[in-house]
């Protein structure tokens, strides 16, 4: 099955486990070594120093996070199919921490729940966790993020995008928003969330 073909749409945050406790977590420079949205952008988009420049924008010109990431892989986009795209990140083989599969399998072991909350797109992030606990394993984690627009493409060059999961949200990502629709439906939780100094 093509990598198109597997995208589908974001899983319902409701969760049926006797646990109490979830454990919430940023991904890229968290749980990898390497930002995948950067390994895209500056390899197969307009490059780091473009990058660099829309970032400095959002820091002091105004320009919102979703404006700049948009552009950002859009720049991608226009060079490279979707099916492309994931086929690249996978044979990059972007690292992950050391110790996250260990902690994986303990938070699984004790029934604790793991999301991949993240501003990345979700076929991806999954793809790059698939690399090290494998397909079946990654296609059960919790992943809340933004996902892929096909635009009713094949994912062609040209003809696919970010969807944002919040796109009236300057982030594009609101996460303060994402944990209050998990706590909505899942109360009672104490929720541990680990995240980057920038996040």
């Amino acid at each position: 099955m093509s990598a198109v073909a597997k995208v589908v749409a974001s899983k319902q945050l409701g969760l049926r486990n006797p646990s109490i406790l979830a454990f919430f977590s940023d991904f890229d420079g968290t749980i990898t070594d390497e930002d995948s949205n950067d390994f895209m952008i500056d390899n197969f988009g307009m490059g780091r120093p473009a990058r660099r420049e829309l970032l400095l924008k959002c820091l002091h010109e105004g320009l919102t996070f979703r404006e700049a990431f948009r552009a950002m892989i859009d720049s991608v986009a226009q060079n490279k199919s979707f099916t492309e795209c994931c086929e690249l990140v996978r044979a990059a083989n972007i690292k992950l921490d050391p110790g996250f599969k260990d902690f994986y399998l303990f938070l699984k072991s004790k029934g604790i729940p793991l999301v991949i909350l993240s501003s990345g797109m979700s076929p991806i992030i999954r793809i790059i966790i698939s690399n090290l606990i494998g397909d079946e394993e990654a296609d059960r984690l919790t992943i809340i993020a933004n996902d892929v627009d096909l635009r009713g493409g094949d994912g062609s060059p040209g003809t696919w995008g970010v969807q944002f999961r919040h796109p009236d949200s300057p982030f594009g990502h609101n996460k303060d928003v994402a944990i209050s629709e998990f706590r909505e439906k899942n109360p009672g939780y104490t929720i541990f969330f680990t995240v980057p100094n920038a996040s």
